[in-house]
């Protein structure tokens, strides 16, 4: 999103004014991504440590009535291995996250082009920078808001509400269009 953010300041801008009155966008767009990196930094802090799967374990065996207790008491070794697997993952040298860290940019940047591509072929022309922010800010709301299978709905009325704001002719059908595109 930062990247995103970073290619298309203006975009951003007009966006912001034209959705929500106000920089709320940018400020929204800055408040996401740090607590998406700090989310990632406290989940590497907890899970690093190699203990939370098994203190996890105890709390629930001790809450839970007699034979129930028994019956989740045979799967501690699932929970042990998972702490041996997260630690594992987050004792990893930073290095080795280039690799994926790439391959994620990557998914980000086809996913911009499908965007920018299907628009092209609806006859709706927006600049790529502009494709690039709206798939980062609407598959952040996707993955953030997992109220709905595949994000039915909250993917759908995010492209509406950013055509919309961009000012397209015809914003709703386009938005239509659009989803039923991507979705195929």
């Amino acid at each position: 999103m930062l990247l995103a953010l970073l290619l298309a300041p203006s975009l951003v801008s007009q966006l912001s004014q034209q959705l929500v009155g106000g920089p709320w966008l940018i400020v929204a767009t800055l408040v996401l991504a740090t607590a998406l990196l700090g989310t990632g930094w406290l989940m590497a802090s907890i899970f690093g440590g190699g203990s939370v799967a098994a203190r996890l374990f105890q709390r629930l065996t001790r809450s839970l009535p007699g034979r129930l207790g028994a019956r989740v008491a045979r799967g501690e070794a699932h929970f042990a291995r998972t702490d041996s697997q997260l630690q594992l993952v987050f004792s990893r040298p930073l290095s080795a996250l280039v690799v994926p860290g790439l391959l994620y940019l990557s998914v980000w940047v086809l996913e911009g082009l499908e965007v920018w591509l299907i628009l092209r072929l609806l006859n709706v022309h927006v600049p790529l920078t502009t494709a690039f922010y709206i798939e980062a800010v609407v598959a952040s709301c996707r993955f953030l808001l997992p109220l709905t299978p595949a994000g039915l709905g909250v993917q759908d009325a995010g492209y509406v509400a950013f055509f919309t704001a961009l000012g397209l002719p015809g914003a709703l059908g386009v938005g239509a269009a659009f989803c039923m595109i991507k979705r195929s």
